[in-house]
C-alpha cells in the first residue's frame, strides 16, 4: 500500500518530487500481530491459519489476474519481448547478464523454503 501511495505521489508531482511512505505503522501491526500469535499455547491447533494463508494467497493471485488483464484490456502496451530489456537501448550486455544471475538467484533463494513450509504444514 505504501508502495502505490508512493508511485500515485509521483504520478502527481512529478518524478522529482520528495515523495515519503513511513512504514512504521505496518511494522508495528505486523509486530502486534506476531507477540499476539507467539502467546498461542497449541500453535498446531490454529488449522484456521492454513485456511487465512491459502484465501490470502489466492486473493493475491487474483489481484495480480485482475491487474494483468486489465492492463490488457486498457490497450496500452509497453514495449515488452520474451528476452526482457533489449541490450544497447535500455541496458548493457553486461548489467543484462548480471539482472539475469541475480533473478536466478532470488529464484534460488526463495526455493530453498519450500521444503520448510511443507515441514510446517
Amino acid at each position: 500500500c505504501r508502495a502505490i501511495g508512493r508511485s500515485n505521489c509521483f504520478h502527481r508531482n512529478g518524478h522529482n518530487a520528495a515523495c515519503e511512505a513511513s512504514n512504521t505503522t505496518d511494522m508495528i501491526i505486523f509486530a502486534a500481530i506476531q507477540i499476539l500469535l507467539s502467546q498461542l499455547p497449541n500453535f498446531h491447533k490454529i488449522w484456521w491459519l492454513s485456511i487465512v494463508a491459502a484465501v490470502m494467497s489466492l486473493a493475491y493471485s487474483s489481484i495480480g489476474l485482475g491487474l494483468s488483464i486489465a492492463k490488457i484490456a486498457g490497450g496500452v502496451h509497453s514495449k515488452t519481448t520474451l528476452t526482457g530489456v533489449t541490450v544497447g537501448v535500455d541496458v548493457s550486455a553486461s548489467e543484462k547478464i548480471w539482472r539475469t544471475f541475480q533473478s536466478l538467484g532470488d529464484i534460488a533463494f526463495a526455493y530453498s523454503y519450500s521444503n520448510v513450509l511443507i515441514e510446517i504444514q
